[in-house]
């Protein structure tokens, strides 16, 4: 049986019937974990549409069910299939830097496997020049959609590290393979491979056990840099490449913040620089004194759209960024231009700030309704849990549960980083930098950071977004594997890990950070 996807036209065989949220090389992305709640990996069956679940009857109309419309995580496939996957949906971002005439010269591939998101980048190594990245939602994603809940997947299922290992192996493979036919050069050609990510990432990648992280002392088979040979590792799609994985810092701060250290220079720099990697897990790193520390919490995904009412992630369709014009009206910018279809983090975290500075949000993060809202033209009532939204456009809202969930999300940010100040002694005004990174990271606008108190308001003048820090400090580590390995040792070597999981007061901080109030 066949699959076609359109518009690229690309064609995925397959022998037995399958749902298609499995297939790993569609690019669609499944905000809800693929459990037909969220309504935005809607495709449109040209051919062999399958029969509507409970999910497409609750959302299309009839006509839209009869002219194919489906939700890709319900649908099961029987038979040959084309699907037209709207922009709006797809989640593969593919850019081509530089023309590539590489017949003569070494290539490889840095990718920084994030638990919601993986990013690579196929390099000319005698150009040091970018040929082309990729983009595309962690597959894992629909087994489980943070890193310890694969831990327990893989823990409660025979077969659950194959599961994890394989799904992420060949959503590899189909990047490299995918990264290689844009640049037009054979897969063979690529010599070496960097990898960034957090331990369960690494492990996985590997197909190392993983179960050891759900019970104490929590701990992996390694934390040094490790090298394999792709085809060792599953990685057939780079039958000649050998991979570096940078070194890992804990048990939960892995090579990812090691490669955004070394990509902002933190390790040499005689100042006082703090770096936030906001993701799903958010490693915070400080750096001062010429000691290095670093911690990680677990924020949750809202920063990357998912758990969202409207949100999506940081595509063609989603607001990036809300601010109020001059007659104290809401105004919108939206990626691609057109009509918004969802919200993106740099977005959620503008609304909720002009939100909190409208008086529509109080300082304990509680959503006025309609009669007690000092802007009740904007607030409506969210018909799902009935509670109040704020209206950005006529289909784009905010609802108190995602005033809630990033709430949440900044508390333990805010609380990560307060640990890390007592731990050096020092505090926020002694901070000469600090740096946003992540996909978060690269749009963000610190003035919304700080009024939703994530940061204080007087950390604006040294806050700044640098964007994915650990893809390129993979990149550096990349283009000058030899020079970088005893620096990156050596950060490993040098690196404090704070644990805030066990660390008493990291609940005070927690509960003290939840506030909204100024």
């Amino acid at each position: 049986m066949k699959l076609t996807l359109l518009p690229v036209n690309k064609c995925i065989d397959f022998e037995q019937p399958k749902p298609l949220k499995f297939f790993a090389d569609t690019g669609i992305e499944y905000q809800c974990g693929a459990n037909g709640k969220c309504g935005k990996c809607r495709v449109r069956f040209v051919e062999g549409a399958p029969e509507p679940s409970t999910a497409d009857t609750n959302l299309f109309s009839p006509t839209e069910i009869e002219q194919g419309w489906r939700l890709a995580c319900t649908a099961l496939l029987t038979r040959d299939a084309t699907i037209e996957i709207p922009s709006t949906t797809a989640t593969v971002e593919m850019t081509q830097h530089a023309d590539s005439d590489t017949a003569t010269h070494r290539t490889g591939i840095a990718i920084d496997i994030g638990s919601t998101s993986i990013y690579a980048i196929l390099a000319d190594l005698d150009s040091q020049k970018a040929l082309s990245t990729m983009t595309l939602l962690n597959m894992q994603t629909l087994i489980a959609a943070d890193v310890m809940s694969r831990v327990q997947f893989a823990m409660t299922n025979a077969n659950g590290n194959d599961i994890l290992h394989k799904t992420l192996r060949d959503e590899i493979n189909s990047i490299c393979a995918n990264l290689c036919e844009q640049a037009h050069i054979s897969p063979d050609i690529i010599e070496v491979v960097t990898a960034v990510g957090n331990p369960v990432m690494l492990h996985t990648f590997v197909g190392s056990d993983i179960r050891p992280f759900g019970t104490a002392p929590y701990e992996g088979q390694w934390t040094d840099t490790r090298t394999e040979s792709a085809r060792d590792i599953g990685l057939t799609a780079l039958p000649n490449a050998m991979v570096h994985m940078l070194p890992q810092i804990r048990h939960i701060v892995g090579a990812d913040t090691t490669a955004a250290i070394f990509a902002t220079n933190m390790d040499t720099r005689d100042e006082t620089i703090l770096l936030i990697d906001l993701g799903t897990n958010c490693e915070i790193a400080l750096s001062t004194g010429g000691e290095l520390r670093a911690t990680s919490t677990a924020a949750g995904p809202a920063f990357e759209g998912t758990n969202i009412t409207c949100g999506m992630r940081a595509t063609r369709g989603a607001i990036s960024s809300v601010f109020l014009t001059r007659d104290n009206s809401i105004d919108i910018t939206v990626i691609g231009g057109g009509e918004p279809v969802g919200i993106c983090g740099t977005g959620l975290a503008d609304a909720i700030a002009i939100l909190l500075n409208m008086g529509a949000i109080t300082g304990a993060g509680r959503l006025l309704p309609n009669d007690l809202s000092p802007v009740p033209q904007i607030i409506g009532v969210d018909k799902k849990s009935n509670k109040p939204c704020a209206h950005l456009t006529d289909k784009v809202f905010i609802t108190a549960d995602d005033v809630r969930n990033l709430q949440l999300v900044k508390a333990a940010v805010r609380a990560g980083a307060e640990m890390l100040l007592d731990d050096a002694g020092i505090t926020w005004t002694d901070i000469n930098h600090i740096f946003l990174a992540g996909a978060f990271g690269q749009a963000v606008n610190p003035r919304s950071i700080a009024r939703i108190q994530m940061l204080p308001l007087n950390t604006i003048p040294v806050t700044r977004a640098i964007g994915n820090a650990a893809a390129t400090g993979a990149l550096k580590a990349l283009l000058a594997w030899d020079q970088s390995l005893p620096r990156l040792n050596d950060i490993h070597r040098r690196i404090k890990y704070v644990d805030c999981v066990r660390n008493e007061d990291f609940q005070e901080q927690f509960a003290n950070a939840m506030s909204f109030a100024k």
